[in-house]
């Protein structure tokens, strides 16, 4: 089996899995109301098991971006709910970064470098734009909430951003989000709804901070 036939079939292998997961019944365990029929249950055993109980959570954090569950509003509120707004923000930025971080990987070297080597020539400007301001895009992108986090990590590992860049960005650009859903977790009586947590004001000034980020390459583009 020829290179361009091996990445094609894993392409497609990982593609039907996330599709399988999102539509069978594993996405539905991830759910508010699930987290709040268990949360006696869950609040006790994290005060008698503080350190396997962070373990589990930053591995289910983990698994729900590698194989991108829908679950990253939920699994914040829980970590907001079971650990408080602080720490809980900084558990689960860490999970989710670390997944995305595995799933980049993994489309870099699945083919991440096949697409880079095949396109080379046409992929030259593109390559030099992100290496001067890939931290800002990558930064935006998942500030605003815009495109989902698992094909941004796909996209990200057909390009070639840095692993560094793309770890920090991850992390420091999900925090505001994780902690707003952490701090709602210590409401969680009062949530029905994860679509309940972000107002129409929050969305509205995460998209004027991303805008306000955009100037310096909007000023770059008009000088060009």
């Amino acid at each position: 089996m020829s290179l361009k036939k091996k990445v094609l079939f894993a392409t497609l292998i990982i593609i039907v899995t996330i599709v399988l997961i999102n539509f069978s019944q594993i996405k539905d365990f991830f759910s508010l109301k699930n987290l709040k029929i268990n949360g006696n249950l869950l609040h006790d055993y994290v005060e008698n098991n503080y350190g396997s109980s962070v373990l589990i959570f930053l591995c289910i954090s983990i698994v729900i971006m590698i194989f991108g569950i829908p679950a990253v509003g939920v699994i914040s509120v829980a970590g907001g709910f079971l650990f408080d707004t602080l720490l809980g923000s900084i558990y689960s930025d860490i999970g989710i970064t670390i997944g995305a971080i595995i799933s980049f990987l993994g489309a870099k070297h699945l083919f991440g470098h096949w697409v880079q080597y095949k396109y080379r020539d046409k992929l030259q400007k593109f390559n030099r734009h992100i290496r001067r301001s890939g931290n800002r895009y990558f930064l935006i992108i998942r500030f605003i909430l815009v495109i989902p986090s698992f094909v941004v990590n796909i996209l990200a590992g057909a390009s070639k951003v840095s692993t560094f860049t793309f770890a920090w960005t991850t992390f420091v650009g999900l925090l505001p989000e994780i902690f707003i859903y952490a701090y709602a977790g210590n409401k969680l009586g009062d949530i029905n709804s994860i679509d309940e947590i972000f107002s129409f004001e929050i969305i509205c000034t995460f998209v004027l901070i991303a805008l306000i980020m955009l100037i310096p390459n909007l000023i770059y583009w008009k000088k060009r």
